[in-house]
């Protein structure tokens, strides 16, 4: 299963992902979207991830942000509570991408119970393509805001890839900590390891704690431990 497993091809989806942490990504809502809010949220994000690099997130104001895009604050107040939520999203439309790459994976055959955690691969090259970012994050209300969300992502990616029995949720809580653990531990030092090869090795480390031990993964933990 390991030597059989395929990534998906990052440098077609690089573009598509690098939108997410511009804050490029539209949301359609009801369906009736008006091309003329998607400029104007276009517009924010990208001067929100533009006047980061340059001053940080914590000393931006939505006044900056405005002024940056040339939105007026009203306008901004329409669409956003404030520039935590214009984060958020930003976040969110990266968690759309990702589903996106993910969904048809789930539907292969998992005869371990596992799925391929395809979407693993495009996240790493998010990170190392927006690594600036994520410095530029730290040591703030950003990073904290930021990491929430993302945990809650990953987790919420992985819940996907596993399949129902007496021991999912932990082993849901086992592969999302490790995953999130994995990509801001690399980020942190500088993202040195080609995304790429992150992702390989997560994948290998996942499924061999998943897969690993067979059977025993499902039975109680005296037998497991017995087996």
């Amino acid at each position: 299963m390991l030597l059989a497993m395929k990534h998906p091809d990052i440098s077609a989806l690089s573009s598509e992902i690098g939108f997410c942490a511009a804050g490029v990504v539209d949301f359609p809502g009801d369906g009736r979207w008006d091309r003329r809010i998607g400029r104007t949220r276009r517009a924010l994000r990208r001067a929100m991830a533009e006047l980061t690099l340059a001053k940080g997130y914590d000393p931006l104001t939505v006044e900056d942000i405005c002024a940056h895009a040339d939105v007026a604050r009203s306008t901004f107040y329409a669409h956003y509570q404030g520039k935590d939520a214009l984060k958020l999203e930003s976040l969110d439309a990266l968690q759309r991408v990702l589903k996106g790459v993910q969904r048809p994976s789930l539907s292969m055959p998992r005869p371990d119970g596992v799925g391929t955690f395809a979407f693993v691969a495009p996240l790493f090259a998010h990170g190392q393509g927006h690594l600036a970012l994520h410095v530029a994050l730290k040591g703030g209300r950003g990073e904290l805001i930021a990491a929430k969300r993302f945990r809650d992502i990953v987790k919420d990616l992985v819940r996907a890839e596993i399949d129902a029995g007496p021991h999912r949720e932990a082993a849901i809580a086992f592969a999302a900590g490790a995953l999130t653990a994995m990509v801001l531990d690399w980020l942190d030092g500088g993202a040195k390891t080609p995304a790429a090869t992150m992702a390989e090795r997560f994948q290998r480390y996942i499924l061999m704690g998943l897969v690993g031990v067979g059977a025993s993964i499902e039975a109680p933990i005296g037998q497991a431990q017995n087996a």
